[in-house]
């Protein structure tokens, strides 16, 4: 099975099934080295097998987490990814079914597109802070560098809009690379 990458379009789903497996896994371990150490121990609890059982207990918690952040969220469509890629110019990223969190927030984007000095984004979840969310990747990729344009997105059409107007700013392939390094670290 192909390893699907962060940004990719069937991530969040991936990531979701994962998840559950893992959580169940690291259940179904912690109760079997419980239950090893509390026979061999003539049925005490009072062994180092409950401490390992324990801990077994906080991996499966943290994939349950994850899972839980990431159940309201889907992947987009096949066909809105194709459509949107069609009209893409050369050299340019597309990240899909992106989440990502802040302190605050967790965040979702249908689509970022990185180009030649823009980062763009179309909203996934349509009750979100629009301006929370563009100033928090604006500082973030600010960061790295400050000559990007970042702007976001509720509509899919004025996001495509938006690309077929958008003309090269002359930024460098090394740039894109951190802009693009940045992006993918905030995914979870």
């Amino acid at each position: 099975m192909l390893k699907i990458e962060k940004g990719e379009r069937s991530y969040l789903s991936t990531k979701k099934k994962k998840g559950i497996f893992y959580t169940f896994l690291f259940l179904v371990i912690g109760i079997i080295i419980f239950l090893i150490g509390y026979f061999l121990n003539k049925k005490s609890t009072a062994n180092i097998f409950t401490i390992l059982a324990v801990l077994m207990a906080l991996p499966g918690a943290k994939m349950l987490t994850n899972v839980i952040v990431l159940m309201p969220f889907h992947d987009v469509s096949v066909e809105d990814e194709q459509k949107l890629l069609l009209l893409l110019p050369e050299h340019s990223e597309l990240l899909s079914s992106v989440v990502f969190t802040s302190t605050e927030k967790v965040m979702n984007l249908d689509f970022i597109w990185v180009w030649d000095g823009y980062v763009y984004g179309c909203l996934g979840k349509k009750d979100q802070d629009l301006a929370y969310m563009q100033g928090y990747l604006s500082k973030g990729i600010h960061n790295y560098v400050d000559h990007y344009q970042v702007k976001l997105f509720e509509d899919q059409n004025a996001f495509k809009k938006a690309i077929k107007i958008a003309t090269a700013k002359g930024c460098t392939k090394e740039e894109r690379e951190q802009v693009m390094e940045y992006l993918l670290s905030l995914i979870i």
